[in-house]
C-alpha cells in the first residue's frame, strides 16, 4: 500500500508536470500568434507599400499622389464622362437634325475641352502612377481587368479625340465614317463600373451591374439554343406552309381581288424563305400581333394553328421558363 506522504509527493510531483505541460502548451500559442501577428504585419506593411507612389513625381508630391489614386478622383473623371457622353449624344442628334450656329460652336468649344481634360488625366496617371498602369500584365502591379481599361481609354483619348479633334478635323481630312467614329467615346461610360465598384454609397447599382454581367454567359447560350429552336420550326415552316401557298398560287391568285392579292403577297414575304420565316417567327416568339400573322394563313392553310400553337409552346412557355427559372 501507498503511504499518505508518498501519496502526497505523487499528487505534488503531477501538479508541476502539469503545470509544465500547460507553460510549455501557453509559449507555444504565445509563438504562433506572434507568428500570425508578423504576418499580418507583413501584410500590411505589403500593403501600405503598394499604396505607396511609385514614381519619381509622385514622391516628391505625396499627396498629389494619393489624390489621383483615390475614389474621389474616379468621381471627377466618372462626373465628367457623363457631361462628355451628354454633349455626344446632342452632336450625334445633330447630324440628322438642324442645329444652331451658337449650339454647333458650343459642341465644338467642348470637344476640345474634353479632349484636354481626357488627355491631361492620362498624362497625370502616367506622371504620379506609372506607364505600367495601361499595360496589362498578368504578374503585373496592377490588377489585368484595370490596366486593360486604361489601355483600350487611351486608345479612345488619342485616336477619337487627339487625333480626330486636334489633327484630322483642322486638315480638313474628317469625313462622315470619322465622325461615326468620334461616337466610340460613348464607350468611356464603362469606366463608371470602376467608380460605382470603389463608392459604398453606390452597392445596390454594383450588385446590378454585377448580377449583369454574371449573366452574360447564360444569355449567350440562351440566343443559341433560340436560333436553334427558330431555325428548326422555320425549316419545317418553309416545307409545310409556304411550300403550299408556292403550289397553290397561281390558283389562288386567279379568284382574288386586289386586296386579297396584296394580303398573299405580305404573307409570300414573311413566310417565303427560311430567313423571312424566322424573323416572322421572332415577332411570334415576342408575342407581337402574331395573331396578324396565324390568322391570314390560317385562312389559306387550316392546320398551319397547330403549327404555331406548337412554336409557342415550345419557345414562349417552356424555353422562356426555363431561362427565368435558371
Amino acid at each position: 500500500m501507498i503511504s499518505g506522504e508518498n501519496s502526497n509527493e505523487i499528487g505534488q510531483q503531477s501538479s508541476r508536470e502539469i503545470d509544465a505541460a500547460l507553460a510549455r502548451h501557453g509559449s507555444n500559442r504565445s509563438s504562433r500568434a506572434g507568428r500570425v501577428s508578423s504576418v499580418q504585419v507583413g501584410a500590411l506593411s505589403s500593403t501600405v507599400c503598394a499604396e505607396l507612389p511609385s514614381t519619381r513625381v509622385g514622391v516628391r508630391f505625396p499627396w498629389l499622389a494619393a489624390f489621383i489614386r483615390s475614389p474621389q478622383f474616379e468621381l471627377v473623371i466618372g462626373s465628367v464622362i457623363l457631361v462628355n457622353c451628354a454633349t455626344i449624344g446632342v452632336e450625334v442628334d445633330g447630324m440628322v437634325t438642324e442645329q444652331s450656329e451658337a449650339v454647333v460652336t458650343m459642341l465644338k468649344v467642348l470637344e476640345h475641352i474634353f479632349t484636354a481634360f481626357f488627355l491631361f488625366e492620362f498624362l497625370m496617371r502616367a506622371t504620379f502612377q506609372g506607364w505600367h498602369v495601361y499595360i496589362p500584365r498578368r504578374d503585373g502591379a496592377v490588377p489585368f481587368s484595370d490596366a486593360l481599361w486604361n489601355m483600350m481609354d487611351a486608345g479612345l483619348v488619342w485616336i477619337t479625340g487627339v487625333l480626330f479633334v486636334w489633327i484630322l478635323d483642322p486638315l480638313g481630312l474628317v469625313g462622315s465614317w470619322l465622325r461615326v467614329c468620334t461616337a466610340l467615346r460613348a464607350f468611356r461610360l464603362f469606366r463608371l463600373v470602376r467608380v460605382v465598384r470603389k463608392m459604398p454609397m453606390f452597392r445596390e447599382v454594383c450588385l446590378l451591374i454585377r448580377g449583369l454581367g454574371d449573366s452574360f454567359r447564360t444569355l449567350f447560350w440562351t440566343i443559341l439554343v433560340m436560333v436553334f429552336i427558330t431555325y428548326i420550326f422555320a425549316v419545317f415552316g418553309v416545307v409545310l406552309l409556304s411550300s403550299e401557298f408556292v403550289e397553290k398560287w397561281d390558283d389562288i391568285a386567279a379568284g382574288l381581288e386586289a386586296s386579297d392579292a396584296e394580303v398573299l403577297m405580305q404573307l409570300q414575304d414573311e413566310i417565303g424563305g427560311v430567313d423571312n420565316f424566322m424573323y416572322t417567327l421572332v415577332q411570334v416568339l415576342t408575342l407581337d400581333s402574331w395573331n396578324g400573322i396565324a390568322r391570314p394563313i390560317l385562312h389559306y392553310v387550316s392546320w398551319s394553328w397547330l403549327f404555331f400553337y406548337f412554336y409557342i409552346a415550345v419557345a414562349v412557355v417552356v424555353f422562356m421558363n426555363l431561362v427565368t427559372a435558371i
